[in-house]
């Protein structure tokens, strides 16, 4: 039995697993998603967005889902745009890492990228959206994080990772 949604089907089913037990499971089935840390001007691109789940603000990189069969970097590349306006050409784009973000309720799986954007143009963003995008040092979000005002895991991720494997290794 299967609820489809725009963005993900919940999916539920009788399953047998490897200790031999079976049992009803319900999960997300999701096309996956990609986050985006940008670097402009030497500092991150994060934006500020109204998120009605938790009914707050949140700070985040950006991010969007994939539709069946994308390409995660095309679709980092629009999603860079439409939120920020930064226009990145496939060159200075890098994939860094994936992630399942929710193992136990989903099989969604996340796509790191790194871009350096080359320009900035307006925002083109959808209408239920409602972002403000900040432009902030490594350091800041270092600190933000440390003073959990950044609360959304895949940024907390990306920042530490790019802290840890990439920055250090730019400053030698």
């Amino acid at each position: 039995m299967d609820y489809k949604f725009k963005r993900f089907y919940i999916h539920r089913e009788n399953q047998k697993i490897p200790n031999g037990t079976s049992g009803i499971f319900e999960y997300m089935l999701h096309h996956g998603g990609v986050i985006i840390l940008a670097i402009y001007n030497n500092k991150i691109a994060m934006i500020r967005e109204y998120r009605p789940s938790i009914k707050r603000y949140t700070y985040e990189l950006p991010a969007g889902t994939l539709e069946k069969d994308e390409a995660p970097s095309e679709r980092a590349r629009k999603e860079l745009m439409e939120e920020t306006g930064l226009i990145v050409d496939s060159k200075n784009l890098q994939f860094l890492f994936k992630s399942y973000p929710s193992v136990g309720v989903s099989n969604e799986m996340q796509y790191f990228y790194l871009a350096f954007p080359e320009k900035k143009h307006a925002q083109r963003l959808e209408r239920h959206e409602v972002i403000k995008v900040e432009f902030i040092t490594l350091d800041k979000a270092i600190k933000m994080i440390k003073d959990n005002r950044i609360v959304n895991g895949p940024m907390i991720q990306a920042v530490l990772f790019y802290k840890e494997f990439i920055a250090k290794n730019r400053d030698k």
